[in-house]
């Protein structure tokens, strides 16, 4: 039945109860309850509290008091929920379940009952997990789609789904503490900072370790709002993230190459001296770890200088095609006039990321003929070059000597002269960045340009294994650790299969010392992309249209979406996210 107001009652739930409750001069009049709470509660003796059949509780129930009380009690009281949900599960319903991977066809029957709770909590990290707004929950078409297919679900309101994403946040949080604490290994750590669209700036940690499986894992542990990037600021909030962890432990922090990490570094390595059992390997000296993505975007970036205004002339040559809809239609023409097979058209680069430069170079040169008849057939092409972009004239168009220059640089690992200079380049990092009291620094980024140039060998640490393998003694009795691990038969470093932490995990109980150090040592991250990527994350979070979002909820919508999408510990795979992809 539908009122005046537009509520719905319910008739199988309406329950006439007679009552004598009021009186009048000497004669008693009996009336009739109506609602449906009289179902879930009784009057009590005098008629002015009911008790509730299901906890027992009492609440005022005189006819003037109405039953909007003894309503809400209804939809809070925790023992009719249990009632309700133990209920529910004993009407078990024959489901197909099918297997969790794309590629996995298996199915099997099972028995299923409907839980409110569990149902609830699926909600909560869809919304986290899909990054979705929490007014989703009362969009109409939603609530329109819950009541076809479940309509015993009560689809929570968006105040709620704030607090169980807030609840569940400091469950996780606490499953993971445990975890950390658990974990007699080092932890290692990346950071970085980030200014959001609302011009507010934030610091995100990341924890990097490998539990006793030997399965690398890595967990944001605070996406937090800092005043600036100063290096004491940086560092203070290290050193609380630390505490507020319960970490000790602390092996290294990797870090961009901003003069204000080092200055952070330094605090944190002077305040974990004064932690009583100071832990710091040989008292930090290497703790400081620069990122290596970083010192490799410096050399590329001065290669990239040398011909920047041949980029630019083909960046601007690809953003006019791009610019509209009818410039694009032309460009097509000309690439079907000149006969080319298209194969996808140009793609734009980001210029901060030179993968995506040369990702563009490769693709414009193959259409480096239709841009020339593009410059001959559309006078707007070459009109376009003559206008200023902010207050400069646009460089291009393109020229030969310009194509010959995105083609060397596309094929720079078919050019055998270029690897000289790269060897010069990465040599003047070592010095810079390394530095003579940290050589490692260098000689990780040497390592990670191994495949590219054959002649830094000599920095890599298969090489240098083997070096010292070739030179000691075949005979192990009475060897240490280390001394026992030289000696053995070194693996092939060509084999793609390979994985040293599989090694690590059938190999380790003989070396029971060097293999707890390997476990510190190869948790170590080269890049802080673990960290960055977070930030892809809080951009889409915090969009113009949710600004409104406490920093605590960002907090924990980002935290949180890490640790249910991270592979759980024990299990073998750990595939990168896709703003991490994005980074390499």
């Amino acid at each position: 039945m539908v009122d005046n107001v537009g509520e719905v009652q319910i008739s199988d739930e309406v329950q006439q109860v007679s009552s004598e409750e009021e009186v009048s001069g000497s004669k008693k009049r009996k009336t009739e309850l109506r609602s449906f709470v009289w179902k879930h509660f009784s009057k009590l003796p005098g008629g002015l509290r009911a008790k509730c059949h299901y906890c027992g509780k009492s609440y005022a129930a005189h006819s003037n008091s109405g039953t909007s009380g003894l309503s809400t009690h209804l939809d809070r009281c925790k023992v009719r929920k249990k009632m309700k949900a133990a209920n529910d599960a004993k009407q078990q319903t024959l489901v197909c379940k099918k297997g969790k991977g794309k590629d996995d066809g298996t199915a099997k029957v099972i028995h299923i009952g409907f839980n409110r709770e569990a149902c609830r909590m699926a909600l909560v990290k869809m919304i986290i997990k899909d990054e979705l707004p929490f007014r989703f929950v009362e969009a109409e078409g939603f609530l329109e789609f819950m009541e076809t297919c479940c309509p015993k679900f009560e689809v929570p309101s968006r105040r709620t789904i704030t607090r169980d994403i807030l609840e569940l946040y400091q469950n996780e949080k606490g499953l993971l503490k445990s975890i950390l604490s658990a974990n007699k290994q080092r932890v290692c750590i990346t950071t970085d900072t980030w200014t959001s669209i609302q011009m507010s700036n934030f610091m995100v940690v990341t924890a990097h370790f490998i539990d006793e499986e030997w399965v690398l894992h890595k967990r944001i542990l605070t996406f937090t709002p800092i005043s600036n990037h100063k290096g004491d600021g940086i560092g203070k909030l290290i050193e609380n993230c630390l505490i507020d962890w319960g970490i000790e432990k602390l092996f290294t922090i990797t870090v961009d190459n901003a003069s204000a990490n080092t200055i952070a570094i330094a605090y944190v390595k002077k305040k974990l001296a004064n932690w009583s059992g100071n832990s710091m390997v040989l008292n930090g000296l290497y703790m400081h770890v620069r990122c290596s993505v970083h010192i490799i975007n410096l050399i590329v970036q001065d290669g990239l200088s040398q011909v920047s205004q041949s980029i630019a002339s083909i960046r601007n040559a690809v953003k006019y095609v791009r610019s509209s809809p009818a410039r694009l239609q032309k460009f097509k023409t000309c690439v079907d006039r000149e006969k080319i097979s298209r194969g996808g058209l140009m793609v734009l680069d980001v210029p901060t990321r030179w993968n995506s430069t040369y990702l563009m170079l490769e693709k414009a040169a193959a259409f480096e003929k239709a841009f020339e008849r593009l410059k001959e057939d559309d006078g707007h092409y070459t009109n376009w070059f003559d206008e200023d972009e902010s207050e400069k004239r646009r460089v291009g168009p393109s020229i030969d000597k310009d194509w010959e220059n995105a083609k060397s640089l596309y094929n720079i690992r078919k050019v055998d002269e270029l690897r000289a200079n790269i060897k010069e380049l990465l040599l003047k990092l070592l010095e810079s960045y390394g530095g003579e009291s940290n050589p490692n620094r260098g000689e990780r980024c040497m390592a990670i340009h191994d495949g590219a140039s054959s002649s830094i060998e000599s920095f890599d640490p298969f090489t240098q294994f083997k070096k010292m393998k070739e030179s000691s003694n075949d005979d192990i009795s009475g060897k240490n650790d280390v001394e026992k691990y030289l000696s053995e038969t070194c693996e092939s470093a060509s084999n793609p299969q390979f994985d040293i932490l599989t090694w690590w995990k059938l190999n380790g109980p003989r070396y029971p010392i060097l293999s707890q150090i390997a476990k510190d040592v190869l948790a170590i991250p080269v890049s802080t992309v673990a960290s960055e990527s977070a930030f892809s994350t809080g951009g889409r979070i915090l969009d113009p249209f949710r600004s409104s979002l406490t920093h605590k909820t960002v907090e924990s919508l980002i935290c949180t979406q890490n640790w249910l999408r991270s592979t759980l510990l024990g299990e073998r795979t750990i595939q990168p996210s896709q703003e991490e992809a994005e980074f390499y």
